[in-house]
This record gives C-alpha cells, structure tokens and sequence, in this order.
C-alpha cells in the first residue's frame, strides 16, 4: 500500500508555526536576514518549482537558502547542497542518507536540537555549518500558541496520557506538538 501524505496538514502547521513567510522571494528573504545572528532561520516557499519549500538561514558566511526536498510523501534537506554534506550522486543514496520527515516543522526541530547540541559542543563553527538555532517569527503568535509551545517544551519527554489535563487541551495541544 503506497502511503500519500496530504500537503494541507504540512501547510497548517507551518503556517501556526510563525516562522513560514509563504512566497517571499529570495532577495526578500535576504534582507530580512541580514542583519540576523548565526543561525537565525525562516521558511518560505521555494522559487525552485522542483521544490516546495526552501530554508533561509543565517551561517557564518551570510545569508544562504537550503532547499527541502519532498520524495515518496516525505520532507528531507537537499544533501547536494554545499551548507549539508556531502553530495549524494543517486537516488538510492540519497533515500538512505537523510533524515525524512511527514512535517515540516518535524524537520525543522530535528534540526534545531541537533544544532543545538552541536553549538553547545563547539559553539559558532566557521565554514559551511548548518545550524538553526532560532526562528525569525513574522509576527507575534497568539497567547494560547505562545503557552502551547511552552507546555511542549516543558513537557517534551513526558507523555500527556500521564499529565493531568483535560481532552480539550490535550486536542488543542496535539494540533502543534512542537516547542518552536
């Protein structure tokens, strides 16, 4: 059974996210960033129309854009790009080498906390190092979002069948199951 995945969800929770800024172009997307730190981040659509998404983030060489590929109903980072490894010479590589996510903003956290415990190690690396460390919001997010993050992030290794809370806001949390 081939399992498709509805992009509608996907698009839903970027957009709760705060940081997709929908089809800004490249060149807006640099100046947002250019005065930003290392690792200052967004999402935005990608003007490649091979690829729905794009990642413009801050590195220690300025501002550059990552591409999010989406192959067989999953969303993975571009590998051939310079600022993630390696280049991957084929498909069936390429399948096996990256990490591939049904969300979005699933690959986005991954991301940050694993550049998140890189920075910690070593903190800002000079050369092509990916890190996103933090979002730039386009806007300011609800109360009710801005506490759910927080519930998530202060509760992100225990389960919530085990916490005391209502369906309502069990629902209502599980909607965005990320801190970011």
């Amino acid at each position: 059974m081939i399992r498709r995945l509805s992009l509608e969800p996907v698009l839903k929770r970027l957009q709760q996210s705060g940081f997709y800024y929908g089809s800004i172009t490249a060149i807006q997307a640099k100046t947002l960033m250019q005065d930003q730190a290392v690792g200052k981040f967004l999402v935005r659509d990608s003007s490649d129309t091979r690829h729905l998404f794009t990642i413009t983030l801050v590195t220690s060489n300025g501002v550059t854009n990552i591409r999010i590929i989406f192959f067989k109903s999953f969303f993975s980072l571009d590998k051939n790009d310079a600022f993630t490894r390696q280049p991957i010479s084929n498909d069936s590589e390429k399948d096996q080498a990256t990490p591939k996510f049904d969300c979005v903003v699933k690959l986005v956290f991954y991301y940050m906390l694993s550049s998140r415990m890189l920075f910690k190690k070593n903190g800002i690396a000079t050369g092509h190092t990916f890190l996103l460390l933090s979002p730039l919001y386009k806007e300011v997010s609800s109360l009710q979002h801005l506490c759910r993050r927080t519930l998530h992030s202060q509760i992100l290794t225990a389960k919530y069948e085990s916490t005391a809370i209502s369906n309502q806001l069990r629902c209502y949390l599980t909607a965005y199951p990320y801190p970011v």
